[in-house]
């Protein structure tokens, strides 16, 4: 094997065959992700949207899994995204603290501390209940943040609804008007 165009013909079908069983070989396609941190949200449901089951483990971006995560559950405060060789994905979330039930529009959300709203999932017994008249309207949407960090409420309404619902009277409800606030 003097030949120098033999040698790196050899050398070039021996890489792409390489290659080729990376890439296809079910050793390093991931089969599940590990999801740590979630209470409300199935770990299944999180591995499902993670957009990656079934693909080899070279061509996942953690950026595009937390992504694809955040855009599923909005109702996730944060996620982080680890790659372990050959085929192990580790994902670690937190999930939002629901404060408050929001009723608007036959629409049920849940408010965490920061304002933001996402759809009700499991049980959170215990949450302040806010009827709405209407949207509120002193939010400006940012159009830098995603969709899932946009604020819903301000987190200075949010607290007063808090500091205010041990004070209601019996019976009343929380009404949130756009125009007029928060009042029963």
């Amino acid at each position: 094997l003097s030949n120098p165009r033999l040698i790196s013909g050899f050398v070039t079908v021996v890489l792409a065959a390489l290659l080729i069983f990376l890439w296809t070989a079910s050793t390093f396609s991931v089969s599940a992700a590990e999801v740590t941190g979630n209470t409300r949200i199935d770990s299944n449901e999180i591995g499902n949207r993670s957009g990656i089951l079934g693909e080899p483990i070279f061509k996942v971006i953690p950026s595009h899994v937390i992504k694809n995560i955040r855009t599923a559950f909005p109702e996730l405060k944060d996620v982080k995204v680890q790659l372990a060789f050959p085929n192990q994905i580790k994902v670690q979330v937190v999930e939002r603290v629901p404060m408050i039930t929001w009723y608007q529009d036959d629409t049920v959300y849940w408010v965490d501390d920061e304002g933001i709203a996402f759809i009700p999932r499991g049980e959170a017994p215990g949450l302040v209940q806010v009827t709405s008249t209407g949207a509120p309207q002193d939010v400006l949407v940012n159009p830098d943040l995603p969709f899932y960090e946009q604020k819903f409420i301000k987190p200075e309404v949010v607290q007063a609804i808090i500091n205010l619902a041990p004070h209601i009277p019996d019976g009343m409800l929380l009404i949130y008007d756009p125009d007029y606030g928060i009042g029963w």
